[in-house]
């Protein structure tokens, strides 16, 4: 391959990576009924977002819970700064799992839940 097709082989891939992209929606989230629900994962939605850490969230890991890493502090920080102190060990976990799950498939799967 010379270096003219190798450009432009690297450019087809940017561009796939760029039709790819996760439409992870706008953060507002009334199609969830419960109230309690909305408020957690819009909450965390927007600290996610804010922090920039959709990469980190969208990641397999074992647990958000028990993990060393940064990022969680500062995510957790930043859903405290944007007013949400109310989560429990499982309620975090909870929330962050959907989260996830939204970070790796998008709002329209995302949806389907609620």
């Amino acid at each position: 391959m010379n270096s003219i097709e190798q450009i432009i082989n690297i450019e087809e891939i940017k561009l796939n990576k760029q039709e790819t992209k996760i439409d992870r929606g706008n953060g507002n989230m009334d199609y969830i009924k419960d109230k309690h629900s909305r408020r957690m994962l819009e909450n965390a939605w927007h600290a996610i977002n804010l922090t920039e850490t959709w990469d980190f969230v969208a990641e397999p890991k074992f647990s958000f819970i028990m993990s060393n890493d940064d990022r969680i502090l500062i995510i957790i920080g930043k859903m405290e700064e944007l007013g949400y102190y109310g989560h429990s060990g499982f309620s975090f976990g909870w929330t962050m799992r959907y989260m996830q799950y939204l970070a790796q498939n998008g709002v329209e799967k995302f949806k389907e839940f609620w």
